[in-house]
């Protein structure tokens, strides 16, 4: 950190020291980091970005998600930061917004496995089983990953007993 000893606003010093702050568990610490580099530089993508990441771990989605909005302003082609305001909505209940932002997200990029997730997860919640299934199983083809986690996820519930979700599932 010998970039903040020389110039306590370098950016780039800042987000290192809010990752480190993070991966030693203090998110409290690490979010005021990253306040400070939004503070510098309203326009930082990594700054509004980290804040809102940090925001979710501490169970602030109502924050996360005014933080996943400025990030997107700055770049609102952010898959990632397009699934992560997805995933903040669905904490939310906000079902319906969430599709609209998994829309975006898609847009974008209709062969991003996390989008494709995300966008089973909101249907299976509307109780769109066909749409739910469809985009669990393309999901499913790009990144096996999701096969084990759509069998705990809670998303999932109001479909898990359909004979799409459980063909999907092998069970």
């Amino acid at each position: 950190m010998e970039a903040l000893k020389l110039n306590p606003n370098y950016e780039n010093a800042l987000i290192q020291k809010g990752f480190a702050q993070e991966r030693l568990g203090d998110k409290e610490e690490a979010y005021k980091t990253f306040d400070s580099v939004t503070k510098i530089n309203p326009k930082s993508f990594l700054g509004w970005k980290n804040k809102m990441t940090v925001s979710k771990m501490l169970d602030n989605y109502d924050r996360a998600l005014v933080e996943a909005n400025e990030a997107l302003k700055i770049d609102p082609k952010s898959i990632g930061t397009l699934n992560s305001k997805v995933v903040i909505l669905l904490h939310l209940k906000r079902v319906d917004e969430a599709l609209e932002s998994s829309e975006i997200a898609f847009s974008i990029d209709s062969e991003h496995a996390s989008s494709l997730y995300n966008r089973a997860c909101i249907y299976a919640l509307k109780n769109n089983t066909k749409d739910s299934a469809l985009n669990l199983k393309k999901a499913i083809s790009i990144e096996a990953k999701y096969l084990e986690d759509a069998k705990t996820d809670k998303d999932f519930d109001l479909i898990r007993n359909s004979e799409e979700f459980k063909e999907i599932l092998g069970t």
